[in-house]
């Protein structure tokens, strides 16, 4: 069975005719899921909805991936890594991402993502390179398809007491700073 999000959560955004999970809202941005439907190439309309009322939105080019990575890190513990907390060398630290683009299995509008974990097709890269190495990438069973978790082996010989990830496909997204002990 299927489990679908709710597209009830106050605000809204709509790609096309399509409710997108919204993962975050601020000033002046609002970050959503966009469908796996879409064809890179296609022009579609984005609008967002708060209070019943709905925004004239502006028209964006669909890309087949646009990477962007959540501004958190855990270390291998789960405790969420930071100064007070750094992560040890050789450790993995987990940091989470949207926008990876086509998953096998492939994944569904604003479905639930279930098990085995999806993974994204595209060929991933974390910069810097002499800091982490990506060991796994996928989706994560029990949140919206569209989110994954990516799993970095801190290497030993890193220099310094912290990095910040970069995780890109054809561009570079600018991700958490990852602490090390």
């Amino acid at each position: 069975m299927t489990s679908f999000i709710a597209c009830s959560l106050g605000s809204v955004a709509a790609i096309g005719r399509i409710c997108c999970p919204v993962m975050s809202v601020g000033a002046g941005y609002v970050y959503a899921i966009a469908p796996y439907s879409l064809a890179a190439g296609d022009s579609v309309r984005v609008s967002v909805e708060s209070g019943g009322v709905r925004s004239a939105g502006l028209l964006a080019r669909v890309v087949a991936q646009w990477p962007s990575l959540l501004d958190v890190a855990r270390n291998e513990d789960g405790t969420v890594n930071s100064q007070q907390n750094p992560a040890a060398r050789g450790s993995l630290v987990t940091v989470y991402a949207t926008g990876l683009g086509v998953t096998d299995p492939p994944s569904s509008d604003g479905a639930v993502a279930g098990w085995p974990p999806a993974r994204p097709l595209a060929s991933l890269a974390v910069y810097p390179s002499a800091s982490g190495r990506p060991e796994y990438v996928a989706a994560m069973p029990g949140f919206v398809n569209g989110v994954f978790e990516v799993k970095l082996r801190v290497l030993p010989e890193i220099a310094g007491d912290s990095f910040r990830v970069q995780y890109g496909v054809s561009s570079l997204s600018q991700g958490p700073v990852v602490w090390v002990k």
